[in-house]
């Protein structure tokens, strides 16, 4: 039986998501609110719509057409997110896209389709599928059915996942992952759900599960200025990863504000200080040398 899924995104001819040349496959839902998420349209378990400036004529089909009267405009489109009920009947009637949803329903066989267009790429490269979000627990049933399709046509398969998630439903993917790609973004649990919405007690539990299921592991710790960018919580990391999965290597993630604008588009709050910038090459090697000096390896990419 066909499993169904809300996909975002699908990302051919990718180099950072895993080994060799990879396609990424973006699912909806996530519980946790990182203030910083590069993806914050993954975070919901359900399509949103989407209002692009850009694109817009200004045209008012949209308006017109809203049986919900949701929609209006003034100098820019303004959605009333609680009248919408998502009946996509704006959409059909832009002339521009400029509103649209975010990601849409598709099937396993539907998304191999796709995916297995790059086949001979995976197989050359040593590269393969990876499934990221949003977080792939958020829609095990569909990722699990994804995952079995791939190793069904013998490519290689990597989960980006927080590991934040019922131990049950992790375990029923663990059987069709090569690569278990997870972020540790902070050790305390206090700082974690006062950044994130949640404690990590469930992350660090079912990151002590999966370092015993003899599967690669890679830890990602992304650089937050202000927040996860710490000596402190680099060291209180690494020394867990050590502890836990000492083969586990880390990589860190430099900061990135590049999402800022979808959180525009979103019309939330990005709740990273706009002074904040991505670190420069000389503070990056103080934070590796953080890292290697608890005798973890760094990551690199081949």
């Amino acid at each position: 039986m066909d499993v169904f899924g809300l996909v975002f995104d699908i990302k051919r001819f990718s180099v950072h998501d895993g080994p060799g040349i990879r396609s990424t496959l973006f699912v909806k839902g996530c519980a946790l609110r990182c203030g910083w998420c590069q993806n914050p349209e993954g975070q919901e378990f359900e399509k949103v719509l989407w209002y692009f400036r850009n694109k817009c004529i200004g045209c008012g089909e949209c308006v017109q057409a809203c049986p919900e009267d949701a929609l209006s405009l003034n100098r820019h489109i303004e959605i009333d997110r609680g009248k919408c009920t998502k009946c996509g009947i704006c959409t059909q009637v832009c002339p521009t896209e400029a509103i649209a949803f975010d990601s849409k329903k598709m099937s396993t066989r539907e998304v191999m389709e796709v995916l297995l267009r790059d086949d001979l790429f995976y197989r050359e490269s040593g590269g393969g599928i990876t499934i990221s979000g949003g977080d792939p627990l958020g829609q095990h049933e569909f990722v699990r059915s994804v995952l079995s399709a791939c190793k069904e046509a013998g490519v290689h398969t990597a989960v980006e996942t927080c590991l934040y998630g019922s131990r049950e439903h992790l375990q029923a993917l663990m059987p069709f992952v090569d690569l278990l790609i997870t972020d540790i973004k902070l050790h305390d649990p206090e700082r974690h759900e006062a950044h994130t919405g949640f404690s990590n007690a469930t992350i660090l539990d079912n990151f002590a599960y999966v370092s015993g299921v003899g599967k690669a592991i890679i830890v990602r710790i992304p650089l937050i200025p202000g927040i996860t960018a710490a000596e402190d919580n680099l060291r209180s990391i690494a020394r867990f990863v050590k502890k836990t999965a000492p083969a586990a290597p880390i990589e860190l993630i430099n900061y990135n504000h590049l999402a800022r604008d979808k959180y525009r588009i979103m019309s939330r709050p990005y709740r990273v200080s706009p002074e904040a910038v991505p670190f420069s090459p000389r503070q990056l090697q103080v934070f590796n040398a953080i890292i290697e000096s608890e005798g973890i390896t760094l990551y690199k990419e081949e």
